[in-house]
């Protein structure tokens, strides 16, 4: 019998979590009838408790399944680059002698194949894509991405909260350019309390620093995970980890 671990980073939103998430653990159980959903996480498993709500983390996860007599367990991953909460998982994965799916960008290939189905914004308008950023050595793919987008001749700049590309990487370009306006939206699953805070919120969010400057900002909270085209990506990692192609 087998079974699938949805793993996600997690969300404290529900709104988030049932637009961005909860797609995911019913595009699993399209594919196999033992799904737990798992959050790798442990602040977010921690505020959802202190609302008596409790999610897995991942060893609970699959600790469930075994439990419940389920022998071959898939770990599906809805982590977007290799970083540390991946790594996680590849650390259970090898502990249990479980098949470990791919994060949504995890190659080249993976780039190009992201930004052919993915088109946030027309040529003439300015885009700043907020990701979640790493000190990991996956931070790589942010700039991958931009550089892919501005390629095809999208004016396209990916900035993260954490890891090297703050908006401090991209506003000097912005006035140096003369740009007016932008559109904002975050590069990651959900857009949760980085997209609304951090990104789009009153006091110190990137929207408020480029407003600061005089550039009118069009926010958009959209989480990667709402993208139909994106949740087709995923669905081929899907695959190919159930060895459906």
């Amino acid at each position: 019998m087998r079974g699938i671990v949805v793993a996600a980073f997690g969300t404290s939103y529900e709104d988030t979590l049932e637009k961005c998430i909860v797609p995911f653990v019913d595009m699993a159980k399209k594919e196999e009838e033992n799904v737990k959903l798992a959050f790798t996480s442990r602040i977010i498993k921690s505020i959802w408790a202190k609302r008596g709500v409790n999610y897995f983390n991942e060893m609970e996860a699959v600790s469930e399944l075994k439990d419940s007599g389920v022998e071959d367990i898939r770990i599906f991953p809805l982590h977007i680059i290799r970083g540390y909460e991946y790594e996680k998982l590849e650390v259970l994965a090898k502990e249990e002698n479980l098949k470990l799916g791919e994060p949504l960008l995890e190659t080249s290939e993976d780039i190009v194949n992201f930004v052919d189905k993915i088109e946030f914004a027309d040529k003439n308008e300015t885009v700043i894509l907020m990701g979640h950023g790493t000190t990991h050595m996956a931070d790589w793919v942010y700039e991958a991405i931009e550089e892919e987008y501005r390629a095809r001749g999208y004016d396209i700049y990916v900035g993260t909260v954490e890891g090297e590309r703050s908006l401090d990487h991209i506003l000097p370009d912005l006035i140096k350019r003369g740009i007016k306006k932008v559109i904002l939206e975050p590069f990651m699953l959900v857009a949760g309390d980085h997209a609304k805070n951090d990104m789009a919120g009153d006091d110190d969010s990137w929207k408020s620093q480029l407003e600061a400057r005089e550039i009118e900002v069009d926010a958009r909270l959209i989480g990667l995970g709402e993208l139909e085209d994106v949740r087709e990506l995923y669905l081929n990692k899907l695959h190919l980890l159930l060895d459906k192609r």
